[in-house]
């Protein structure tokens, strides 16, 4: 099936246990968010919109949605 539109994957770097992931994913246009270990990136989102624009917009939006906390951060 051909659609028009864009898409935009944002990809997460941090570190810790992710926070906010179902928020993300409630964003409009937003297919998946994912988060990962084990590389430089912690995660990504794909996010579709009438243009590219809103695509990046969306994906943006669903990206500060997720928030990493730090296990082995110390108080100083």
């Amino acid at each position: 099936k051909h659609r028009a539109g864009g898409a935009c994957v944002r990809f997460l770097t941090g570190h810790g246990e992710a926070r906010g992931l179902a928020r993300a994913q409630a964003v409009p246009g937003v297919a998946w968010a994912r988060v990962y270990g084990g590389s430089e990136r912690a995660g990504a989102v794909l996010a579709v919109g009438a243009d590219r624009v809103e695509a990046l917009e969306r994906a943006t939006q669903a990206a500060e949605c997720i928030r990493f906390d730090a296990a082995d951060a110390h108080a100083v």
